[in-house]
């Protein structure tokens, strides 16, 4: 009993949870089994804080809704999946929605440590995996020609430099260069990693190794070939220079200046691009999705096919319009909205635009330039992506939104 009695305490201490926070943000880049296992450490250092009479439903600041949104959210995609023949896989991975919400919630008094120890995770893996994936794929490119060691970045399917230079590094490495994340959520990943280090500066480095580190991340955007992350990238360097206020200096503002103003035009010469500005992204696949997805909401907008029809309807659409890429390879609605709204009806995509108007009021209340960021991020990759079709989109929400976009408050009043 009394081994268990000190396990218990040692749960809810702030080393032990800043520890597995940290461990957290660190795991989130390279999978999910770390984030599933420090997540247990939160579920039983929460429920302990339960069980102590500190109930979910005590008078908690922030404002107790922000909490609840992503599970009220999940609970209405849940209910999208009854009917005769229902696919439950999409709970497997949902859960988080609710779990990691309600968690932080309980250890509301522990929120300054979960914030700090998260972010230095989140920064420090950020970081790590860039050199992984730098380090692989330089080794891909090595071949050994007549006895001597041949650099080629075509090796694993990538393009030549100045070709990939002209896409904002578009596939130099191939589309293999995120070797444990799909490129879009690693993008998303790395922007955010980027932003807390000039905003926040968990490690309170020097503001020239600040700016390296910025320069590092754009670069491993770049790398990444996610023209959803290049546009996030550039927009958050854009948010950071014009409203940090005093946070930076002339000098750091013009280099962030220099970089996105870029990083927009490269990316405004990339060839899908062009296709929208001259009107020739007919046949766009992403264009063909978002046609797709409309067509099927017009028939039952109120109440949707249920999140694992969707694919069938969008299938069909694409059977009968002739796009012959987006059946065979069965793509999503790329837009997270669209594939709310086709999959739970009008009322999922009400809470998922409720979700986002809230996020940004806490934000521009609070003045949480980093919290407006990743919130900015959020809806750019939404926009261009059915983000939370896969478990790192949901897991990022889950952890990112109550915790930065809620508890910024709390974790802010802790640093002053």
């Amino acid at each position: 009993m009394f081994s268990l009695l000190r396990i218990r305490e040692r749960l809810v201490q702030p080393e032990a949870i800043l520890f597995a926070a940290f461990v957290m943000g660190l795991g989130l880049h390279f999978g999910l089994r770390v984030t599933q296992w420090t997540g247990i450490l939160f579920l039983l250092a929460g429920l302990i804080k339960i069980i102590d009479r500190r109930s979910l439903f005590d008078s908690v600041n922030p404002p107790r809704i922000g909490y609840l949104l992503l599970p009220i959210y999940f609970v209405v995609c849940a209910a999208s999946l009854i009917h005769r023949s229902p696919d439950f896989s999409w709970l497997e991975r949902g859960w988080t929605l609710v779990f990691f919400p309600l968690m932080l919630m309980a250890l509301q008094d522990r929120l300054p440590s979960v914030y700090r120890g998260f972010l230095k995770g989140f920064v420090a893996g950020a970081l790590l995996v860039a050199l992984v994936n730098l380090i692989i794929a330089t080794a891909r490119s090595i071949r050994v020609v007549d006895g001597e060691l041949v650099f080629d970045s075509t090796a694993w399917g990538g393009v030549p430099f100045l070709h990939s230079i002209d896409h904002y590094g578009n596939f130099y490495f191939s589309e293999y260069y995120s070797y444990f994340l799909h490129p879009t959520y690693a993008a998303l990943l790395t922007t955010a990693s980027a932003a807390a280090v000039l905003i926040l500066n968990p490690f309170g480095w020097r503001k020239r190794l600040q700016v390296a580190v910025i320069v590092f991340h754009v670069l491993v955007v770049g790398l990444l070939s996610s023209r959803a992350g290049v546009i996030g990238m550039g927009a958050s360097l854009l948010v950071l220079v014009f409203a940090s206020g005093n946070l930076l200096t002339a000098t750091v503002r013009y280099v962030l200046l220099g970089i996105s103003i870029i990083a927009i035009v490269i990316f405004a010469l990339h060839p899908r691009v062009q296709e929208v500005l001259t009107g020739n992204a007919f046949n766009n696949p992403r264009i063909a999705s978002w046609k797709a997805a409309v067509n099927c909401i017009e028939k039952r907008w109120i109440f949707g096919y249920g999140l694992d029809r969707a694919q069938e309807q969008l299938n069909e659409q694409y059977r009968r319009h002739g796009n012959e890429e987006n059946l065979m390879y069965e793509y999503n609605a790329h837009n997270q909205l669209l594939e709310t709204w086709l999959g739970t009806g009008i009322t999922g995509a009400l809470i998922l635009l409720y979700i986002f108007f809230y996020g940004f009021r806490k934000t521009i209340l609070n003045r949480d330039i980093f919290g407006a960021v990743v919130m900015l991020n959020l809806l750019i990759h939404f926009t261009f992506e059915s983000m939370l079709h896969r478990y790192h989109g949901l897991i990022f929400l889950a952890l990112f939104y109550p915790l930065v976009v809620v508890g910024s408050s709390v974790a802010a009043s802790s640093r002053k």
